[in-house]
């Protein structure tokens, strides 16, 4: 699964793709990772995975606050003459 960054000062995770006070599980705070698991049927959720406080939760966030979570691992280290 591919994994992202909340990147809003914090975002709601629901149980369903829609905003509704009802249906919101958790607040993740900004720098927060999650999983994708699968895009809804609305364009502009996804249903995600994350851990919070030692639980597993599975829910619907906003896509447009996430940013992908890129690895970058150094292999060489260059020298430059000055």
């Amino acid at each position: 699964m591919q994994q992202f960054q909340v990147i809003s000062d914090s975002l709601n995770i629901r149980s369903a793709p829609i905003v509704d006070e009802a249906n919101q599980i958790a607040t993740l705070p900004k720098g927060y990772i999650v999983s994708k698991i699968k895009n809804s049927d609305n364009d502009k959720w996804w249903k995600v995975a994350t851990i919070l406080e030692g639980k597993t939760l599975e829910g619907f966030v906003a896509q447009k606050f996430l940013n992908p979570v890129t690895k970058f691992s150094i292999k060489t280290v260059l020298k430059i003459d000055v």
